[in-house]
């Protein structure tokens, strides 16, 4: 095990600037798109790789991810390639499938970076966007738009569905053929390493103090405290097999269904440790007390950014123990030590993130709907709903006290 630097100063993505530089003098007119019908890995890779090192991306619009997410995506997507006279500029995946308003209305569905069946996306990526050079941002959007409403494979779909895009997105891809309706509202916590000039400029001291007392407890019952980190492949697809373990004795435990029982998922994130955990793509950590696991974590790494994606902890009765802060304390550290510049926890409302860090990136997910009858008829029930919960809270206001 040991500590390796992932730093990339002023290489770092914040999603922030992703409406810089756009160039909109470029006509969407002048994009056009092909969705070839027999493709290969090798001939994506050529063009992501190409289009990649320029873009404005996340670790979701990497290769690293799309590689192994194709594994078990291929057969169920077609990729959509832009291009400027014969330039490519930009590149995604669109699935097809029912989606559902209030389970009686069925959508003829694309879904952006999505396959259209369930259980394959549980794999849930975040930051989600198509891959595209800055300049051609907003036109690749908009022929996007064109080409799913007018091509003859896709004209006849309801809805183009994209979930857990940045907010800040939204306006390219509104379009005068589509109704526009959010329906999930996320937000990423992070921890800014950069702000910290010491190490205990990363927490507030009331946290710092929850973590010793963690750390005295766990040592006093155990033995010595250790952070390590997986050497080489066999290390990292062993922990994160001991990290499933944990994870879906937890979630069963609250009677859920973990990640680990999907195994779908589990194959991807099995792909994707053989072939980039030695390009430092992803990492497995361990945080040990003397001989025994107290939690791991499963990290990717991109440009200046931790991706928290998924844990297992070993949790105690004795509210002293603090599994979750303490493990995250540890890697968010050494991080810091090593020169990354972000921590993200990603989406999800979970207390711990928010004691750790502070409000990151707002994602939202949408619905762009034709304007045919069905969209209609879910308007109108949409709107009546919400009636009715207004006159359940007015009569609950105007009933005598007793």
């Amino acid at each position: 095990m040991k500590s390796v630097h992932y730093g990339m100063r002023g290489n770092h993505f914040i999603f922030e600037t992703m409406t810089l530089n756009e160039n909109n003098s470029i006509s969407p007119e002048n994009i056009t798109c092909h969705a070839p019908e027999a493709w290969s890995a090798d001939y994506i890779k050529k063009i992501w790789t190409e289009i990649e090192p320029k873009a404005h991306a996340s670790f979701f619009q990497s290769w690293y991810w799309i590689d192994p997410w194709l594994t078990i995506a291929a057969k169920h997507v077609t990729p959509l390639v832009f291009k400027h006279g014969d330039k490519p500029v930009g590149i995604a995946f669109v699935g097809r499938g029912k989606s559902k308003d209030y389970r009686v209305l069925s959508f003829d569905t694309l879904y952006f970076f999505q396959t259209g069946n369930e259980e394959l996306d549980s794999i849930t990526n975040e930051y989600n966007n198509l891959l595209v050079l800055p300049d051609y941002a907003v036109a690749v959007s908009q022929a996007l738009m064109n080409f799913v409403l007018k091509d003859r494979k896709f004209a006849a779909a309801d809805r183009v569905m994209m979930m857990r895009m940045p907010e800040n997105l939204l306006p390219r891809f509104q379009h005068e053929g589509y109704q526009t309706k959010i329906f999930r509202n996320d937000e990423a916590v992070i921890i800014d390493l950069t702000k910290a000039k010491e190490e205990k400029d990363l927490f507030s001291k009331s946290l710092l103090t929850k973590i010793r007392r963690s750390v005295k407890y766990y040592e006093e019952k155990y033995g010595k405290v250790q952070f390590e980190r997986a050497d080489n492949p066999t290390q990292a697809q062993n922990w994160f097999a001991e990290l499933g373990k944990l994870n879906q004795s937890r979630f069963r435990a609250l009677g859920q269904v973990s990640s680990w029982d999907r195994k779908e998922l589990v194959r991807m994130h099995r792909a994707l440790l053989d072939r980039y955990f030695h390009k430092g793509a992803a990492e497995l950590i361990r945080v040990r007390a003397g001989e025994k696991a107290i939690g791991y974590l499963y990290n990717f790494l991109y440009r200046g950014r931790v991706y928290f994606y998924m844990g297992g902890l070993e949790f105690e009765k004795d509210n002293k123990a603090k599994p979750g802060l303490m493990t995250h304390y540890f890697c968010a550290l050494d991080h810091w030590k090593n020169g990354m510049e972000i921590y993200d926890f990603m989406a999800g409302d979970y207390r711990y993130k928010y004691e750790m860090g502070t409000p990151g990136d707002k994602m939202i997910s949408v619905s762009l709907d034709k304007p045919r009858l069905k969209y209609r008829m879910s308007k109108a029930v949409s709107g009546l709903k919400d009636l009715v919960l207004k006159m359940k809270g007015a009569a609950k206001t105007a009933a005598p006290q007793s």
